[in-house]
This record gives structure tokens, sequence and C-alpha cells, in this order.
């Protein structure tokens, strides 16, 4: 996976020049992109909003005014239902022949006052229950009878119908102005003071005023506006061929789901925007088409000039990735171009800094470590013939602690000829003490190795103090063959035998202790002396206390950072004051069953 990202996501296998310049390039191009496609989603989704919003605006208030025409024509209706006069002569021409013909003259002459006001009204007619026919003009009874729709209605339950568009010129001797195109609102006609039935009133509405309505409401030429019916007869068309026939099944499903709303639906493999509306009085739909590449047109206009302005940006942006790259890959490569003559031992080089930014800080940074670089052989040089003379004063130095061990020999060797044991076992002890420091390059020993150290440190100054105290040793067998530092304990012991015990004029014990506890061994040295100030702790611990009187120059301070230093800030050494009397030092170091710890061995935190 790393693999996979280096490779082909951080483009780690290509140079940087060309690695910058595919940066740039995306950080250009991708912005460029979204940006170009959010426009133009968002201006084919505004365009598409507002034509929904605009057209369903037109298209409410046509279907309104719809409404208001037949809302009208139905009042008139109304009107009639409660006119006593109207239905007076109605009953009077059922009386003689000569009353029926009065009362004919004298409702058509009523009719004709309803019809006249109002010009979207071409007639009004009543049809009798024994086949009387009373109008506003003249009327064919049985050419009306005949019509389908007129049969259906005066046979039904309905008491009110609305008549799709339909030929009026069939039963009416009406002269019209241009067509005989109607839409025909009927109603049971009924006495509503005695409730009886009297027949079917009918009132034609003149289609060419809604004809008008509509003509206006369309876009362009390419706009299709229709008004159906429930069952999908058109009402309206602009193809005056295809009122009154029926949608094919299949198109326009959605409109008949819903009141109102806008969609997009393919007609004869052509896209159309469909606006529609439903009209509150008679259920019909107003349904408008529009086809989509007109309605998207300027979207598109959009969406050309987008590619265009972004063809032009991708290009000036390549060009600036190029200039980009180049700026910041050359000094790069004239950097590593130095680099190279400096892997090759020439330390003559100087980079030119042209700029402020990182390269510049870079390739300044790159001229001091030249600087320096120099001055360092230069001191390395001068430091090595140093080291020289040093090795040289040390060989010399050398023949001192030879000419010493020989000396003390002879000095053990007279103390056995004249039998005085003492100084020769405190010889000897001090012989074994100085090879151990001396001569071993070891910097690591067993635990018991340290043991026999100190007890031989323990010997010399038993010579001098003789019995002013006694050792108790008290190390676990366990530890014995595990490893610690050379000569840690030394220091211990030495600063309970100067400091320690310093007052004791007898009594003093000094006490050795050795255990493992989880995987950590501790050491201590305990005295049964004065104890040491508490406040003196942290200053013995802080620095190297070092007297000439003493054999050891090591000093505690030294004890507890060579602890630190070769086993890591987990380990080290502790000073504490006893409550019963006296001081106690404990070392804290792991459990080692090598000589030498490996270096890279972090478990315990150890250096």
């Amino acid at each position: 996976m790393k693999k996979f990202i280096n490779r082909y996501i951080l483009l780690r296998h290509l140079h940087l020049q060309s690695r910058l310049m595919i940066y740039f390039s995306l950080l250009t191009i991708l912005p460029l992109y979204i940006v170009a496609s959010v426009t133009y989603q968002s201006a084919e989704t505004t365009i598409e909003k507002n034509a929904s919003e605009y057209t369903a605006s037109k298209l409410q208030q046509a279907i309104n005014s719809v409404d208001l025409y037949i809302q009208s024509a139905d009042n008139i209706l109304q009107y009639i239902f409660f006119d006593r006069n109207l239905r007076q002569h109605i009953y009077d021409s059922q009386k003689s022949e000569f009353d029926r013909t009065v009362a004919m003259a004298e409702v058509t002459k009523i009719l004709r006052g309803y019809v006249t006001p109002v010009k979207s009204i071409r007639q009004i007619y009543i049809v009798g229950q024994k086949d009387s026919i009373f109008a506003s003009g003249s009327i064919m009874l049985e050419v009306l009878k005949d019509e389908e729709w007129f049969n259906q209605f005066r046979e039904g339950k309905a008491k009110i119908a609305i008549t799709p568009t339909h030929n009026a010129g069939l039963y009416s001797f009406q002269v019209f102005d241009s067509i005989d195109t109607v839409i025909t609102i009927l109603r049971k006609y009924t006495n509503i003071e005695k409730n009886e039935h009297l027949g079917v009133i009918g009132i034609d509405i003149n289609y060419q005023y809604i004809y008008n309505i509509f003509d206006n409401s369309e876009i362009n030429k390419d706009t299709t506006t229709m008004l159906i019916t429930e069952q999908g007869e058109i009402v309206y068309n602009k193809d005056k061929s295809l009122i009154g026939t029926t949608l094919h099944s299949g198109t326009y499903q959605q409109v008949f789901q819903n009141k109102s709303g806008s969609y997009m639906e393919e007609i004869e493999n052509i896209s159309y925007f469909v606006v529609y509306t439903t009209s509150e009085k008679t259920n019909w739909k107003l349904v408008q088409s529009i086809p989509a590449n007109k309605l998207f047109a300027e979207a598109k206009k959009i969406k050309t000039n987008t590619l265009f302005v972004g063809l032009a940006c991708i290009m000036f942006a390549l060009l600036l990735s190029v200039g980009a790259s180049y700026s910041v890959s050359e000094p790069l490569k004239k950097l590593r171009r130095e680099m190279a003559k400096v892997e090759n031992g020439d330390l003559n080089v100087y980079m030119e800094i042209s700029s402020r930014d990182e390269i510049g800080e870079l390739s300044n940074s790159f001229n001091r470590m030249i600087q320096e670089l120099s001055e360092a052989i230069k001191k390395i040089y001068q430091d090595e013939n140093i080291k020289k003379q040093i090795e040289l004063n040390m060989l010399q130095q050398q023949i001192n602690p030879h000419f010493l061990f020989n000396t003390l020999d002879s000095i053990n060797w007279m103390a056995r000829i004249q039998n005085v044991p003492n100084i020769s076992s405190t010889i000897t002890s001090l012989v074994k003490l100085l090879q151990a420091s001396t001569y071993t390059n070891r910097d690591f020993i067993t635990i018991d190795e340290e043991i026999d150290n100190i007890k031989n440190y323990i010997a010399i100054q038993k010579f001098r103090y003789g019995d002013l105290f006694r050792v108790v040793y008290d190390i676990d067998e366990v530890i014995l063959k595990k490893y610690t530092l050379k000569l840690i304990l030394q220091p211990l012991v030495e600063n309970a035998v100067y400091h320690g015990l310093e007052d004791k004029v007898e009594g003093g014990i000094i006490t050795i202790g050795g255990k493992e506890i989880d995987h950590t061994i501790y050491l201590s040295v305990k005295d049964n002396g004065k104890g040491i100030d508490q406040g003196k702790i942290a200053q013995i611990l802080s620095k190297d206390i070092k007297e000439s009187s003493r054999y050891s120059s090591i000093g505690i301070s030294n004890t507890a950072k060579r602890i630190k230093l070769y086993y890591g800030e987990a380990y080290g050494l502790e000073l504490k004051k006893l409550e019963e009397g006296g001081t106690e030092a404990v070392i804290a170091i792991p459990v080692r069953l090598e000589e030498r710890m490996k270096l890279d061995d972090q478990s315990d935190g150890c250096r």
C-alpha cells in the first residue's frame, strides 16, 4: 500500500520538476473543472426553476381565466334557477297552444336578455320533461337529443356537467362569427321552491374566447399547450385537428398523478420540459411542453463560454506550472551539482543566493556547512597531531605503574621475610585493587568480581582503622554471576567509611546488600553512622566530590552519571537518611547476563 501511494499518488518515481508540473496543473485544472461544472449545473437548475415558475404562473393565469368564463356562465344558469317569471312562462306553455306560443316568445326574450350582455355566451336553452324546447336562438331538438353527451347527462344522476369542445352547429341555427365550437355547461333545471324537476338547462360558451387565452401563452413556436379533461380528451390544442381527440396512452402520465408540477419527459425521441396545473372548477389539466433544447439554449451557451474560458485558463496554468516548477527545481539542481563536487572532495564551492525563500535559506545553510566543514577538517588535522603527541607521552608514562607494581611486590616479599603478615596482606590487596582498576580494559564485570574488589578495598581500610567497623555481606547468590559496571560500589563504601563512620569510635557496621526484583538488580551500601544531611543529597549527586586523601576520585556524583550513561534514565543512584540512624545508598541497574549490553536494546531504556 505504501509503495502504491509513493508511486501513483505522491509520484516519488518522477523527477521533482515533473512532479511539480503535474501538481501545479492538477491544482489549477481540478478547481477550474469543478467551478465550471458547478456553474453550468447551477445555471441549468436556475433556468429550469425560473422556467417552471414563470410557465406555472402563466398557466395558472390562463386556467383562472377559463374558470372565470365557466363560472360566469354557471352564475347565469343559477340566476335562471331563481327567475320565477321565466319558470311561470314554462308552466304556462303547458296550458294551450296559444299560451305555449306566448310563453315561448317570452322565454326567448328573457334568455336573450341573459345572453346579450355576455359576449362569451352563444346561447342558452332549456329542454323540458315533455321534450319542449326553449332557447335564446334556434335549436333543433331532435338533433340535440342525438348528442351522446346530452343524453348521458339527461338520463344520469349528475346535477351539473361541463362538456368539452364540440360542434354546436349540428343542433343550432345560430350563425356564429367564426367557428361553431363551444363548451357547454349543463344543469338539471329544478323548481327549487317545490323541488320539482323541470328538465335540463344548457349554456354554450364561445370556444374562441378560450382559444385566445392560450394562443398567447406559449413561449416559442415549438411550445405545445393543451387543455385536457380527466379522461385525457383534448379541449384545447394549437393544432385544431387534435381538439376532441384523446391523448396517446403512455404520455403525460405524471400529469394525472398530481395537481401541479414540472418534470422532463421523452416524447417521440424528443426531451420536453413539461409544466402543468389543474382547474379548480373543472379538474381539467392545462399542460405546456417546452423542448429541452430550446429551454436550455442559454445554459448551453454558458457551458460553451465556460469551456472556452476554462481551456484558456488551463493553457495559462500549464505555462505557469512549467515556469513555477523550473524556478523551484533549477536552484535545487544547481545545489545538487555543487554537492556532487563536495562528494568528490572539492570544498572550494559556493552557492549564489538569488532569493530569500526556503531554497535561498537552504543554499545559505549549504555555504555555512561547507565553511564549517573546512574548519572542522583543519581542526581534526590539528587535533590528530596533538593526539599523536599525547600518545607518545602516555607510552612514556606507562613505565610508572610497572615501576609501582614492582616496588610494591619487593616490599611484599620483604614483609614476608621479616614476618610482618599485616603489611604483606595489605600490600597484596592494594596490588589486586590497582590491577582491577588499571590493567583491565573491561567496563563490565560480574557482581561476584565487584564484591572481591570491595573486599580488597575493605582489607586496606581495615589496616588503617582496625576494628572501628565491620562489614556484613547480604548478597543473593542468584545475582553473583550477573554483570555490573566495574568499581560501582567502591565510591559508596568509601563514602560510608569516611563520612558515615567518621564520628564512630567503635561498633561501626557497613552492610553491603544485593537482590533482584522484577528484572532489576538493587545493590546497596548502608552504614550505622550519624546519617547524611538531607539538604546535601542533591548537592552530592549533582557534582563530583574529590579529595586527594582518598584512593578513588570517581565520586558519588560520577557514579550516578555513569549508571545513567550506560543504562539510561530509568536507572540510577539514590541516597537516603535512615530513621534509625545512618545512610543508605541504593543502586538500581537492569539484569544483564552478558558482559556488554547491546546498544539497540531499548526494552528498559538503557543506552
